[in-house]
């Protein structure tokens, strides 16, 4: 029973002193949740090229009508463009890339030739940044060669992913978001920063508290 009450009373001696801190203990609760929540917010992931029609390597017997790109996420209204050109380096898209949610379509010329063709896309993926990639394929010619096509630079390397053979693989294992071991380092900082803090502020009222009460020399 005593032991439960020396608990009790230390319990209640820290909700005193707690009280006393006032404005500072809130103050170092507030800044405790802020961290926490900002450190344990994932961050957003950019999204990635999982299909095409036709596929990166594709040889087809007759020319698509379109090209159709799938994306892990719905990349934004803005800025998508897509560009196929045949052996010759000619363009061969009509109008502008539609945007459907995750899919982007660009229509082609009717009736195009044999030969070898490449596609090189960028559009703005949901979190912001742009994106884009480049795939060949072939109509009628499978020994056809495309044009030698690189990506746009200046957009993120990471997000430039052709489809190949295995979209399958990248739908089933998405990246992870990025900095997400970070996300929890900053946490357990975040917390161990305002647990301390609070420690202090408890300690320092305390011992204020015993020098006024201890009697003069």
């Amino acid at each position: 029973m005593r032991a439960g009450g020396g608990g009790g009373g230390r319990t209640t001696g820290v909700l005193r002193v707690c009280a006393r801190l006032g404005g500072r203990a809130v103050a170092v609760f507030a800044a405790a949740v802020v961290g926490v929540s900002a450190a344990g917010a994932p961050a957003l992931a950019h999204d990635r090229l999982l299909a095409s029609t036709p596929e990166d390597g594709a040889d087809l017997d007759a020319a698509p009508p379109d090209v159709v790109l799938t994306f892990s996420g719905e990349v934004m209204d803005i800025g998508a463009a897509v560009t196929v050109l045949d052996g010759d380096s000619r363009p061969v898209a009509e109008g502008d890339a539609a945007v459907d949610g995750p899919d982007v379509t660009q229509a082609l010329a009717p009736d195009l030739p044999d030969g070898g063709y490449a596609v090189r896309w960028r559009v703005v993926s949901s979190d912001g940044h742009p994106i884009s990639g480049a795939f060949t394929f072939t109509v009628g010619d499978p020994s056809a060669a495309p044009p030698a096509l690189e990506p746009a630079t200046g957009e993120d390397d990471g997000a430039t992913a052709t489809p190949s053979a295995a979209p399958a693989a990248a739908s089933d294992a998405p990246a992870p978001a990025e900095g997400a071991g970070g996300g929890r380092t900053l946490l357990l900082a975040a917390a161990g920063a305002a647990v301390g803090l609070l420690l202090y502020l408890v300690g320092s009222a305390a011992a204020r508290r015993r020098a006024r009460a201890r009697p003069p020399a």
